[in-house]
């Protein structure tokens, strides 16, 4: 079609003509009409509920790995040697099992403490570097030693008193506690849903003033695009 002012040919969806602008229908000024996408407000929810759920997810890895110190896996009599079943590689504290108002960890004390691998080779036992104590349904436990190892599998526990000497019985407990990697995974988890969040939000929010700025259109809303 032509303008019917100044006969400039025009397009059918046009409102107003280019260059006289003389007005064609009651659309924006001189735009060709067009459909364009915008991504839909449901982007904001969905980028906080990304955050939400992958702090949340960090968080209870990090409690999970403070549980295990807190429930031990298992625990031991001694006087004697025990085999430990020590599913997983890493950090391990030996703690020093109290029941009621008997006291088995002056026992331990006198005690000398061994562990050995698979193929008889002794691990290296530690004094914790700060000590852990505290109580759980009854029981107390006091941290004695530390270890760690790099495979799984069966480990020998030795506990003797002195050739010659006796003594009571003591119970000791042991707990897996990899703090490092527990904290390294929840950082991970966290900084990732952080950064895709603010990637959704931002998106979204560029994009839809973007789209809303151009005149002539019709915005339809879709939840991604």
């Amino acid at each position: 079609m032509n303008c019917p002012k100044c006969h400039t040919p025009v397009s059918d969806d046009w409102i107003a003509c280019p260059k006289c602008g003389a007005q064609l229908n009651q659309l924006p000024y001189g735009i060709p009409l067009k459909e364009v996408k915008r991504p839909s407000a449901m982007q904001y929810l969905a980028g906080i509920a990304i955050i939400v759920i992958t702090t949340v997810i960090a968080i209870a890895i990090l409690i999970s790995s403070a549980l295990s110190i807190i429930k031990p896996e298992m625990s031991v009599t001694v006087p004697g040697t025990r085999q430990l079943e020590l599913k997983d590689s890493g950090y391990y504290i030996l703690f020093c099992e109290e029941q009621g108002s008997s006291s088995s960890c002056d026992a331990i004390d006198d005690m000398d403490i061994s562990i050995y691998d698979s193929s008889s080779n002794p691990v290296d036992l530690s004094y914790p570097s700060s000590d852990i104590d505290y109580t759980i349904e009854g029981k107390s436990y006091s941290s004695i030693y530390d270890f760690s190892i790099d495979e799984p599998g069966t480990y020998t526990l030795v506990a003797e008193y002195d050739e010659g000497e006796s003594g009571p019985d003591a119970v000791i407990a042991i707990s897996n506690f990899n703090f490092m990697s527990a904290f390294m995974a929840s950082f991970a988890i966290g900084t990732i849903g952080l950064i895709a969040g603010l990637i959704i939000i931002i998106r979204a929010a560029m994009k839809r003033r973007s789209v809303s700025n151009q005149p002539g259109a019709t915005i339809v809303d879709k939840f991604w695009c």
